[in-house]
């Protein structure tokens, strides 16, 4: 049975535009060790297949975060090799998982918890920040970078004070909604707010998890386990409100937005 004292990390750093999440994860990282969590830290060359494997089976925790890249079917590290795909993700089972990677909510996610995983979450978008800085450095200490890192961690912190899943969930929307504001009400002026306002709004629509509320197949089982029933089918979260989203993007942008494993500076895609 899964420890559940113990969370990993995995933090790749050599793959394209992976140094932002490195450093990013570390933040999430100490805090665990501060709040007296046993944490496993599979980094850098080490994330790669066969040491998250042989960490899993080793020393078996119940929590699994990773920033990686990825698509619908497929988790990847270091090398940009698979880690987990939609076939290959037995060793989630009986665990919490979040994925800081693109896509993965679209197939992977569904498959995870297929396999007997707790609960997921992950993206069915590209999953994008802004940089000033470029991607090797901590996206703390970048004006633009730091909202979408804060807000993608915010579920991980949640879950380290010990709050459920679903309200994990909610503190990363709620950060994702406060840094929107900031943009909107507090910093209006910088050329760049509603660059930052489309993509934070993006993310945070983007966002899905998944719990044993998404696996249950009629209505009324669906609401005596206290889950969410609509477009006839069991959900984990209430419906999400109509409007919203962010502001048009402005022509010209000398910042850096990375797009999955892509990134634009002006209009030129590389």
């Amino acid at each position: 049975m899964p420890d559940t004292s113990k969370m990993m990390f995995v933090r790749p750093k050599n793959c394209r535009f992976c140094g932002n999440g490195y450093h990013g994860l570390n933040h999430v990282l100490q805090y665990a060790k501060t709040k007296g969590w046993n944490t496993i830290d599979i980094a850098a060359e080490q994330a790669t297949k066969q040491p998250i494997y042989n960490a899993i089976d080793q020393q078996d925790p119940a929590s699994f975060y990773g920033f990686g890249h990825g698509n619908d079917c497929i988790y990847t590290g270091d090398s940009e090799l698979s880690i987990f795909t939609c076939n290959e993700c037995d060793r989630l089972s009986g665990r919490i998982i979040y994925l800081l990677s693109c896509l993965t909510a679209n197939g992977l996610g569904p498959a995870i918890m297929q396999k007997g995983a707790l609960a997921y979450a992950g993206f069915v978008v590209s999953w994008t920040w802004l940089s000033a800085s470029g991607t090797d450095g901590d996206p703390y200490a970048d004006i633009y970078a730091r909202g979408f890192w804060e807000s993608a961690n915010e579920l991980w912190i949640a879950l380290i004070d010990g709050v459920e899943f679903r309200e994990a969930v909610s503190a990363s929307i709620a950060k994702y909604n406060e840094w929107i504001d900031y943009w909107f009400y507090d910093n209006p002026q910088d050329p760049y707010s509603q660059e930052c306002i489309k993509w934070l709004a993006v993310d945070r629509d983007g966002l899905l998890s998944l719990d044993a509320c998404d696996i249950i197949s009629d209505e009324t089982t669906c609401l005596q386990e206290g889950c969410y029933w609509y477009d006839n089918i069991c959900h984990s979260m209430p419906p999400k409100p109509p409007g919203g989203g962010g502001a048009i993007a402005l022509a010209l942008i000398p910042i850096i937005i990375i797009v999955g494993i892509a990134y634009i500076v002006g209009q030129k895609r590389h």
